[in-house]
């Protein structure tokens, strides 16, 4: 299931190896323009431009792969509303908190408002990365306590 709802990643993030190797293979003309403050830092430091713009393009890379996990950590949850019935909690918005390694998903309820569910980044990734029948389960116990429901059978 794929549910509307916005996803905030606020900041730059560091790009993973994979983003890194993107990067340095991306064609020049796929490279983001530089500000003139991003120019003066290349310059600074003793880089190329184009060098300074792979490394934008590593960071547009580590925000976009970060929205994509907030996108399915909220799908995940969804799901698992879903379940209760139509008519009980949606996702509202998935925002990462990177002072406190988490994820923070506000789901809406007509009749009992707004509740805001803390979800570990430990268990995000393993649920996004693995998603063993373990993970599954923790995280389900999380979202389900976290707006006062049981575990479904």
């Amino acid at each position: 299931m794929t549910a509307n709802f916005q996803v905030v990643v606020p900041g730059s993030h560091k790009g993973s190896m994979e983003d890194w190797y993107r990067a340095q293979n991306a064609p020049v003309n796929d490279l983001p323009p530089l500000t003139a403050e991003q120019k003066e830092m290349a310059a600074k430091f003793g880089v190329s431009e184009e060098e300074y713009q792979r490394g934008v393009l590593v960071g547009r890379y580590g925000d976009l792969r970060q929205h994509q996990r907030g996108q399915a950590l909220g799908n995940r949850v969804a799901d698992i509303l879903q379940g209760l019935g139509s008519a009980y909690y949606f996702v509202m918005s998935v925002e990462l908190d990177d002072e406190r390694d988490r994820w923070v998903v506000e789901v809406m309820n007509g009749n009992a408002g707004r509740k805001r569910i803390a979800i570990p980044l430990t268990l995000a990734d393993a649920l996004i990365d693995s998603g063993t029948v373990q993970d599954l389960a923790q995280f389900e116990k999380l979202v389900l306590d976290s707006i006062g429901r049981t575990v479904r059978e």
